[in-house]
């Protein structure tokens, strides 16, 4: 990930969940809209909600070193982002699910005279986030397609049958920016190719003991 915070993913979603939110967006849109649309536009809305809270808490995680490295110690100082810490679950999940003015949230936790106080330092903290951060919310999804030789045997992919004469398969992830802001994003296929010239080169010399075995009992 580019951010130095450790927030997994698997912390926020089910494994339901998370094989959804990395279908590609035509494949969501498919099911959102088939047979079990209900089922799946709910599912949808979940991984929405349940990402959002993930993404609200990595940043909120990335933001408070950011804001402690800007501030000279002093008891009240000190008080004050222990409190942030304590609580950086809270302070994320009202920024996420609740609609009201993020100073008022923030202030709330950390106090009003230290948000008053140090308004300065804590909007220097957002800017420093936003420069790091902002590419990734501008970036574009794309679809990465890959065909593996032989037989694909397995992969954390969406496996897409390709209509031609041979039996390889098409294997494609999206990515997207918040899927490498705060983790690794690994992209894996495993094929087995079968050698046939080993069966060949076997198959003659199996043939070729038969036969001298043959010669030798003719003698």
């Amino acid at each position: 990930g580019i951010l130095t915070i450790n927030c997994p993913l698997t912390g926020f979603l089910n494994k339901e969940e998370l094989e959804f939110m990395y279908l590609p967006d035509f494949v969501q849109e498919d099911l959102k809209s088939g047979s079990d649309s209900l089922y799946y536009s709910t599912l949808a809305d979940s991984v929405d909600a349940r990402s959002g809270y993930w993404l609200t808490t990595v940043l909120v995680k990335q933001w408070i070193p950011l804001l402690d490295s800007l501030l000279k110690s002093s008891p009240d100082v000190d008080s004050a982002l222990q409190r942030l810490k304590e609580n950086e679950d809270k302070l994320a999940r009202q920024l996420a699910y609740f609609d009201a003015d993020d100073d008022s949230i923030f202030s709330a936790i950390a106090g009003e005279t230290f948000f008053n106080e140090h308004k300065t330092e804590i909007d220097s903290a957002n800017s420093l986030l936003d420069e790091v951060t902002g590419p990734f919310w501008s970036m574009s999804s794309y679809d990465m397609e890959t065909r593996m030789p032989g037989k694909l045997v397995a992969t954390n992919g969406f496996v897409q049958p390709v209509n031609d004469s041979t039996d390889n398969k098409g294997v494609i992830w999206t990515v997207k920016g918040e899927f490498i802001l705060a983790q690794p994003f690994e992209m894996w296929a495993e094929s087995k190719v079968t050698n046939y010239w080993a069966w060949v080169v076997t198959g003659l010399f199996i043939l070729f003991v038969i036969a001298g075995f043959i010669f030798k009992r003719g003698k």
